[in-house]
């Protein structure tokens, strides 16, 4: 039995959502899915990421994910 931490759930959700959705698609899928943001609560970088991506607040975007930079380079 495999099983994925909530928080790693959130991450590459949300990641992969940055990468292949559209705007219309982020919002319903991420921002104002009910389920998929109580996962993004657990990382609450990642969910600034997302919301300066959505904005257009790549600065900003950049920055945190910059601040996450060592976190995400432990994960293989």
């Amino acid at each position: 039995m495999k099983v994925v931490a909530a928080r790693d759930v959130a991450l590459y959700g949300a990641l992969c959502a940055v990468a292949t959705f559209d705007r219309s698609e982020l919002r319903a899928g991420v921002i104002d899915n009910p389920n998929f943001r109580h996962f993004l609560e657990l990382v609450p970088e990642l969910r600034e990421v997302i919301k300066d991506f959505y904005a257009s607040r790549y600065s900003s975007c950049l920055k945190h994910l910059n601040a996450m930079r060592d976190d995400l380079l432990l994960d293989m």
